[in-house]
């Protein structure tokens, strides 16, 4: 696929100031980056940072990165096992269906990006990432990610929509070993074109655009620098509301023509700060949204969509040893729930584990297990699991509240009696219902039986906002197609 990415003036001054001689920069550089294996998966394996300048890591696990889609809104959309959110993806031109790249790669890998696009604090704007060299030994490292239009193609019947219309594809979850402040997300490559024939014997061009919303609330975003396109706003943009911060691309097919800009200069490119401290995760809502009015997504022969890749750096990490050496997590389907087990080699001042799962907005924790010392086997068994992707991740907790997180585990369950769920029970603003098949009625009750909502859910999972009713305990009842309920869960509004 043809990229559509162009050039932009990089900022004069710096947006903050720092010491550089005081601080470190910590970078995922492609020399370190795990197996380069191809193939669809929607879960990395944990990426290390390397500690520059020097490239020496004071603790082998002392900073990793890992990234999870979850909550896929497309499903299996062409046969091959692909869903709208997939890592070790790209386009391909015949057959219809996705091709192989590799997981892990150079931020060039994409687009022909050009140095000056990133920043990597402390360093000045537009300096301290190595994004144009060929050389594995010091080009930085970024996740190679991809963007599926097929689902929209198929769920649609190819029918015409345009720059208004925002399609939610689901969520990516980037998760940190350990506590960070103010990460930097390099982002190469949002955004893309590609020449196909929609209507078999006309050529059609498309330009389409894959764009961010921050689900965690209580940090900013701010842009340090990059290309044209790229943009951080908490505007509406499409159909997402205004109020939430957004990475977006506001290339206009209709006013730019250049569309074969060199350095992949049309596209959205560049870095971008989150603002927070001790963040542990980050949950994007992913996007995708067409550029030209009239837009259709693809044809009967190609397989389209946008290949984008993101890297990281940051110069502050938590202090303090590890509190425990974990040789092995993993998770499988038994009897409808999962079970996970764990192990470890060394348990230094552990005071237990905290089991977490994704629901879409985050993780939340869903039971703990105190530790039993060095050597030790663990299995937490989750009979709340709902059917889909289910992502589990261990919080290790030390005696003195240090802690650290683990990989992530995704386990599918692909069976009928799978639970469903509502997550979070103590909100101050909406929930989520999830394990549903898509059929049912979701009706919110008061505590004194008033039906204050309801809703036929078109998914298998649905969101309930609460935002514009009082504090207080409200009910949340599920009905099947034969109007017998099949879910009561109670849900606090503070």
């Amino acid at each position: 696929m043809k990229r559509i990415l162009k050039p932009q003036m990089l900022a004069a001054l710096l947006l903050f100031s720092v010491s550089v001689s005081a601080q470190t920069s910590y970078e995922m550089f492609r020399k370190e980056r795990p197996n380069t294996t191809s193939g669809i998966v929607y879960s990395t394996q944990p990426w290390l940072f390397e500690n520059i300048p020097g490239g020496n890591y004071p603790n082998l696990t002392l900073l990793t990165v890992s990234a999870s889609f979850s909550n896929q809104q497309y499903n299996d959309v062409t046969a091959n096992g692909d869903n709208g959110l997939m890592f070790g993806v790209s386009s391909t031109q015949k057959p219809k269906q996705p091709t192989e790249h590799p997981i892990y790669v150079a931020m060039n890998d994409v687009g022909q990006p050009l140095n000056s696009y990133y920043t990597a604090p402390p360093s000045l704007a537009g300096n301290g990432i190595e994004a144009e060299s060929s050389n594995n030994a010091i080009s930085n490292g970024a996740f190679s990610m991809f963007t599926s239009a097929e689902g929209i193609y198929a769920a649609n019947n190819n029918a015409a929509t345009g720059p208004a219309t925002s399609y939610y594809m689901g969520t990516v979850t980037f998760t940190f070993s350990r506590s960070v402040t103010n990460p930097v997300m390099h982002v190469t490559g949002l955004g893309g074109n590609v020449g196909t024939n929609i209507d078999v014997n006309t050529s059609t061009f498309l330009a389409f655009t894959t764009e961010y919303e921050l689900v965690n609330t209580g940090y900013a975003m701010q842009r340090l620098s990059g290309t044209d396109p790229l943009i951080v706003t908490t505007d509406a943009v499409g159909s997402m509301p205004a109020g939430t911060w957004k990475i977006v691309n506001t290339f206009d097919p209709g006013v730019r023509t250049d569309l074969d800009g060199a350095n992949g200069n049309l596209a959205a490119s560049g870095s971008v700060r989150i603002m927070g401290a001790n963040i542990t995760s980050l949950t994007f809502k992913v996007y995708l949204r067409g550029k030209t009015a009239g837009q259709k997504w693809s044809d009967i022969e190609q397989y389209v969509g946008d290949r984008y890749n993101i890297g990281w750096s940051m110069t502050t990490i938590a202090d303090g040893p590890l509190p425990v050496h974990l040789t092995s997590f993993t998770g499988k389907v038994q009897n409808c729930g999962t079970v996970l087990n764990w192990n470890t080699a060394l348990e230094d001042e552990v005071s237990h584990f905290e089991i977490e799962r994704n629901t879409g907005n985050g993780f939340v924790s869903i039971g703990k297990v105190a530790s039993k010392g060095s050597n030790s086997s663990y299995v937490f068994n989750d009979g709340a699991a709902v059917k889909g992707s289910n992502q589990y991740r261990l919080k290790m907790v030390d005696n003195n509240g240090t802690f650290e997180y683990s990989n992530v585990v995704v386990v599918t369950i692909d069976c009928d009696k799978a639970k469903i769920g509502l997550y979070p029970s103590v909100t101050t603003s909406g929930t989520r219902v999830t394990g549903l098949s898509g059929k049912e009625t979701i009706t919110v009750v008061s505590s004194v039986g008033q039906v204050l909502q309801q809703k036929k859910a078109a998914n298998n999972v649905e969101d309930i906002q609460l935002g514009n009713l009082p504090n207080g305990m409200y009910f949340v009842v599920v009905k099947d197609e034969s109007n017998a309920q099949v879910f009561y869960g109670k849900v606090v509004k503070q």
